[in-house]
């Protein structure tokens, strides 16, 4: 194989990467839960590193994340209650972290924690 062979196969292996990670965003939860990986799951046989959200979190995150006609997200800002323990903060890493994978960045994204003093003993 030519030099020039295999910087094309090489390209095209990244292209479809790339394409894979796209078109898996277009479902965020299947992003979620295909490509986030946490450390702390690695060794648990059944979910091996990734997450694997509730049907209420999937559900909220479809509503969340849905877009209007014309392609545009229909919410500009969500707020996420939840019970303690939930993963909020590990979703929103997530839905971000997916975000980044596929767009150029153009916004800023903040999170915010309903407890400011555990914020205050974090600083």
């Amino acid at each position: 194989m030519s030099l020039q062979d295999s910087l094309v196969k090489d390209l095209a292996k990244k292209l479809g990467q790339a394409t894979k990670t796209i078109e898996l965003y277009k479902d965020p939860v299947a992003w979620i839960e295909n490509e986030f990986y946490i450390p702390e799951t690695k060794r648990d046989p059944v979910l091996k590193g990734h997450l694997q959200l509730q049907p209420y979190q999937r559900d909220t995150l479809y509503e969340a994340l849905s877009r209007d006609e014309n392609g545009d997200y229909k919410y500009s800002i969500i707020i996420w209650s939840d019970i303690k323990k939930s993963i909020k903060s590990t979703i929103a890493a997530a839905v971000n972290l997916a975000r980044a994978c596929v767009t150029i960045c153009t916004s800023i994204h903040y999170f915010k924690s309903q407890d400011e003093s555990k914020e205050k003993q974090k600083l």
